[in-house]
């Protein structure tokens, strides 16, 4: 179950300074497990976690102001999770930003539910006849905007097989989304983030060798992983978002002996060039994967980690 720690013992895992931009670390409070995984949809943010009660979490901020409780999101009894949980945003027919959430359970399968009217949600559905045995699921918000209470509306999605190699969910038809998981990378030492721009999914990996790769989608396929800068020192799964038109923003553990966050923007040109910036140090101590997410609109975002303390913490950034 969600427990809640005083922000005057946790804050002391906590001694970044602040940088132009950024704000101070916050604590939400909680006990995590895993990484957490973050979207933005209409001025509605949210963060999902997984508890220490084998269930999920969530809590929800509109706009600038403040957080919601922690809200359990129930699992079936015969759901029993393993890694991290991952989000999407969408929008429903009044124009509220909801949130469809993936997981894998035990038995190696992935499963979906997403946020109905009423904020509840009803019902638990297969991704996939077939499963994936390890690994996280990430999902690009804002590829595609599903109908509202479409249990077939459908988000790309990305996991790791047991085989380590990345495979996406695809989706040909109606009748045909969340069935075939094609492999599209090599092996991979963790699990894997994505994002969308303009119609175009992108996918960051960590190889074998450490370094992070990027690639993108193109009419005939997925391009060539090209390598990311200094990307060797990575220690956990990393995350991505687009920040407004031509521009990435990349997260991610660092190596040294408290573990910050380290962040990474990608400035680009409607030609397809662009340069990536050197890594910023965050601070914070990781004992996890960071979740990302814009907010409120998309020149401003937030990012999410697993402090030392093992609750969730955050920074907000704008310009």
């Amino acid at each position: 179950m969600i427990r809640f720690l005083s922000l005057l013992i946790s804050i002391t895992f906590f001694t970044a300074p602040t940088f132009a931009g950024w704000g101070p670390w916050t604590s939400l409070d909680g006990i995590v497990v895993g990484d957490p995984a973050a979207c933005s949809a209409l001025g509605r943010t949210f963060v999902v976690v997984r508890g220490t009660d084998n269930t999920l979490w969530y809590r929800m901020r509109i706009g600038t102001g403040n957080w919601n409780a922690w809200t359990s999101i129930p699992l079936p009894n015969t759901l029993h999770l393993t890694g991290s949980p991952s989000v999407a945003c969408f929008v429903d027919k009044f124009a509220l930003g909801h949130i469809n959430v993936s997981v894998i359970g035990a038995d190696g399968k992935g499963y979906y539910s997403y946020q109905s009217e009423d904020d509840t949600f009803p019902k638990w559905f297969p991704l996939a006849t077939a499963g994936l045995a390890t690994g996280k699921l990430d999902l690009t918000s804002g590829f595609s905007t599903p109908s509202y209470g479409d249990t077939n509306a459908f988000f790309p999605t990305f996991g790791v097989g047991s085989d380590r190699k990345v495979y996406e969910l695809t989706c040909t038809s109606t009748t045909d989304c969340y069935k075939t998981w094609k492999p599209i990378s090599r092996v991979v030492a963790s699990d894997p983030a994505a994002t969308s721009k303009g119609g175009i999914k992108y996918l960051v990996v960590q190889q074998m060798d450490n370094n992070l790769y990027m690639t993108s989608e193109t009419p005939t396929g997925w391009g060539p992983y090209i390598q990311i800068p200094d990307s060797a020192g990575v220690t956990s799964s990393p995350d991505i978002i687009s920040l407004g038109q031509y521009n990435f923003e990349l997260f991610a553990r660092g190596n040294g002996f408290h573990k910050n966050l380290l962040h990474k923007t990608w400035t680009g040109r409607n030609n397809g060039t662009g340069t990536w910036s050197n890594w910023e140090n965050l601070g914070g101590t990781l004992t996890a994967g960071p979740g990302a997410a814009t907010a409120f609109s998309s020149k401003r975002m937030l990012v999410f980690i697993r402090g030392g303390d093992n609750a969730l913490w955050y920074r907000y950034w704008e310009p």
